[in-house]
């Protein structure tokens, strides 16, 4: 709610986050009505837009949350080893390797679709976009390209994550969580097949959850492919089939 604004002049929030963005997304619903301590919210006017969300069944941030294989730890995960241990982190140790310069945007590209790098599955759009927006000149005047984000700022973030699962029965808003078939994300962390990690330990945890596992597609759902995406958030967001044919034809004029 903005200055000004009341419980009537609610208007729907929609969440949408791939990985860690969708973690983002869980985590901003679930600290809605809450302090940052954890405590409940105390604040009038965050209980009166809570109050006014969970009249129509939703929760108090967000209208409805559509989260792209977000990477929701339990807090068993959270705390182990393979997980807090720089040495032991999987995701930490890779990134970390990553290369990060490249001697022109053809180098670049060669090296993305190469095959055995998760990037040789992308969308040929995706794969371009990443390069035009991944990536910065590393010398004035040069073609010679780097990483905006060095893999040792990135490579923390994989380290301590956030216990999110015992949480989840906090979403109160309906969630439709989509989930690639071929991933394997939680295969490596939890040593359980991906979508079974969903289905056991996330989507019964929540009030109002639907599974969608998307046919043939990795942990990069919407870089794999975008059109279908495109088409399972548009239905996800309530469009019929033919508005959100449109949507989508909307958006592959502009890619």
């Amino acid at each position: 709610l903005g200055e000004g604004d009341d419980a009537e002049s609610v208007v729907p929030i929609v969440g949408v986050g791939h990985s860690m963005g969708g973690t983002g997304c869980a985590i901003a619903e679930m600290d809605a009505a809450r302090r940052a301590d954890g405590a409940p919210n105390t604040d009038a006017r965050a209980q009166e837009r809570t109050r006014a969300r969970a009249g129509d069944g939703v929760g108090g941030l967000f209208t409805r949350l559509v989260l792209l294989e977000p990477v929701l730890f339990d807090a068993e995960a959270a705390a182990a080893p393979w997980s807090r241990c720089a040495d032991r982190n999987l995701l930490y140790a890779t990134t970390r390797a990553r290369q990060r310069r490249w001697g022109n945007r053809e180098e670049l590209l060669a090296y993305l679709v190469a095959k055995g790098r998760p990037y040789a599955a992308w969308d040929a759009r995706a794969v371009e976009a990443y390069a035009d927006s991944a990536t910065k000149l590393a010398t004035r005047g040069g073609r010679d390209l780097e990483l905006r984000c060095s893999p040792e700022v990135e490579a923390p973030f994989y380290l301590h994550p956030p216990i999110v699962v015992e949480r989840l029965r906090e979403i109160v808003c309906p969630v439709a969580l989509l989930v690639g078939s071929a991933s394997r994300h939680f295969d490596l962390l939890k040593r359980i097949p991906t979508v079974q990690y969903y289905e056991r330990h996330c989507i019964s945890r929540m009030r109002d959850a639907t599974l969608h596992v998307v046919d043939g597609v990795g942990h990069f759902l919407p870089q794999e492919a975008p059109e279908r995406i495109a088409a399972h958030v548009c239905r996800a967001l309530g469009f019929d089939e033919a508005a959100a044919a449109c949507a989508v034809a909307a958006m592959r004029a502009r890619m």
